[in-house]
């Protein structure tokens, strides 16, 4: 959804396509989080809930934690 939002954000508005994008970031961090805990718990691996995302959120598993943007 968040994606979708973002496209519609005209380019001149950094800072809501800024925000956008920490949210995404920060969104695939919790989800490496939540299927780590879900492993070390169950001993088995996240299991996609909607058959659809499976290869986004394979994608974003198989990739290493992001540092999102910060401001200061």
């Amino acid at each position: 959804d968040i994606n979708t939002y973002k496209s519609h954000v005209a380019t001149d508005h950094q800072d809501i396509v800024s925000t956008y994008n920490n949210l995404l970031c920060g969104s695939r961090n919790h989800l490496r989080s939540f299927a780590q805990q879900i492993e070390n718990l169950t001993g088995q691996a996240y299991i996609t809930q909607v058959a659809e995302l499976d290869a986004e959120v394979q994608a974003i598993l198989n990739s290493d934690k992001e540092r999102c943007e910060r401001r200061r």
